[in-house]
């Protein structure tokens, strides 16, 4: 049976876009004459249908191409392969089909299986290559390969091993809860906020006002799990950051906030490999803000005059360090070195050591100036952590009376403000609905002919092309304020930097 090209193609790619394959922008190829197809069926069975259908679904014969067992049918006779191919009505020959053609083929093998591959139009072997877009200059410039029968079995996607439960959400650089962890539980209920540093254990349980939760029902869990009280509230359980950390862990004197803490390390400039000086260790929060800034490579000197807050700041490191090493694969670096010293007596023990910044946290920083001042690299910063402005006057009164070459750049009280976003509520605990002011009839019948003619106008849309409505989302309203209860002023940051004076 001849079968007018034309007609081949267009019933080819009414089959491709059927089956769900878009060719793009792709401009259509032609063949040219007549291709001897030899079907058992009419051609109507490759356009037919409203949608893909699978190729169990069209019986096929013994002779049909594409299935059964390859062999032709007893009322025909396969083309002979001898006779040379002249001009456009030359035969083809048929591709060999062994045991690959005893299962049924895609939607995208159909087309190679029916047309030679010098004869098949470019659009089909470029959605047979996966690609479904394309522009007509790369057409044109570069049009895409031919591809072989065996080429488009060989193309079929393998299909996708499937993951174990566990380890969907996983990451391979943080375990699950272990006896031993430490662990942050958090419970938030309007302005009364929950949270509790604690350290896993194999038997107990967390408890609170909130209610009790078993470490056991803890013990396997990811991060950021929540699980339910005695009393039916949600607690989020998660491994402390660094920050939260320091802001629970036990301690001696007053720590610094880690907001000053990290605005002292943007002054500072701290990258990794950096020697930097900490005089002040206190309960070691600046310490590890330093360590984890300085990295493996890095080094930081930590001196502090009291024994006490020198032993607590050492319990603290050495507590997060531990409790990293459980949870995580890779261990914290061990590139802190406390010392306890007064260091207006550590001339001679940093004396050999050049550093890239230097921390001050202490009553009289002025006084320790001329004893770290040499040490400090030319152009490099000493960030100093004061608690009243009259302690900043003093300050820059010792660097004029020392003579010392420290230009302050930048006096910096940071402040913050925590916010409360939440849905209302009645005090049932029932959502508040949002009440519309009362309007007569008439008042209402023309808000309502305004809304219509102008709900166009109020749509409009960004560079983005993404649509900006002045709509609220819901009827349900919300509360938005801060909360009562503020960290506002803790310090304020000098940033001192060493310069060459001129000669």
């Amino acid at each position: 049976m001849l079968l007018p090209a034309g007609q081949c193609s267009s019933s080819v790619l009414q089959l491709l876009r059927r089956s769900g394959l878009g060719l793009g922008h792709c401009q259509h190829g032609k063949l040219p004459g007549c291709l001897p197809v030899r079907l058992r069926r009419s051609p109507r069975c490759l356009s037919g249908g409203t949608g893909p259908r699978p190729c169990a679904s069209f019986p096929r014969g013994p002779g049909d191409l594409g299935g059964g067992s390859g062999a032709w049918g007893k009322d025909e006779e396969p083309l002979d392969a001898s006779v040379p191919p002249q001009g456009d009505d030359a035969p083809w020959s048929q591709p060999s089909l062994g045991a690959q053609t005893a299962r049924s083929f895609s939607s995208l093998e159909k087309p190679t299986r029916i047309f030679p591959e010098e004869m098949q139009p470019p659009e089909i072997e470029y959605v047979a290559t996966g690609h479904e877009e394309c522009s007509d200059e790369s057409e044109a410039a570069s049009p895409p390969p031919l591809r072989t029968p065996a080429l488009c079995c060989e193309a079929q996607p393998a299909p996708a091993k499937e993951l174990p439960a566990h380890s969907v959400g996983s990451s391979p650089r943080e375990l699950p809860f272990q006896p031993g962890d430490l662990l942050y539980a958090e419970f938030q209920k309007g302005e009364n906020i929950f949270k509790r540093l604690f350290k896993l254990e194999a038997a107990g349980q967390l408890s609170s006002n909130w209610g009790a939760i078993p470490y056991k029902e803890m013990i396997g869990k990811l991060p950021g799990q929540l699980l339910r009280s005695s009393i039916g509230h949600h607690f989020m359980l998660r491994r402390p950051a660094l920050e939260e950390f320091v802001l629970l862990m036990k301690r001696g004197p007053t720590i610094s906030y880690p907001k000053d803490m990290n605005m002292m390390l943007m002054m500072m400039n701290v990258k990794q490999g950096d020697v930097i000086l900490d005089v002040g260790s206190g309960s070691g929060g600046m310490s590890l803000f330093l360590s984890q800034a300085v990295g493996s490579q890095g080094r930081v000197k930590s001196f502090e005059i009291r024994k006490d807050h020198h032993n607590q700041a050492k319990k603290n490191y050495k507590c997060w360090r531990d409790a990293w090493k459980i949870s995580h694969v890779e261990e914290w670096p061990d590139n802190v070195d406390f010392i306890h010293k007064d260091i207006l007596k550590a001339a001679e023990d940093i004396e050999s050591i050049t550093f890239d910044g230097v921390a001050l946290d202490m009553l009289n920083p002025q006084i320790a100036l001329p004893i770290v001042y040499p040490n400090l690299k030319q152009g490099g910063i000493c960030a100093v952590y004061l608690a009243n402005i009259t302690q900043v006057i003093e300050l820059l009164e010792g660097i004029r009376i020392c003579k010392l070459s420290l230009s302050c750049e930048q006096i910096r009280e940071v402040l913050l403000r925590d916010w409360l976003v939440c849905p209302a509520k009645r005090k049932d605990g029932t959502l508040a609905q949002r009440v519309e002011p009362k309007t007569s009839m008439d008042l209402k019948l023309y808000s309502q002919r305004d809304f219509e003619t102008e709900e166009n106008e109020n749509v409009q849309e960004n560079d983005y092309g993404e649509s900006l409505s002045g709509f609220p989302y819901s009827s349900i309203p919300y509360i938005a304020r801060p909360f009562h209860c503020q960290a506002n002023h803790t310090a304020f940051l000098v940033k001192l930097r060493k310069f060459n004076p001129e000669h």
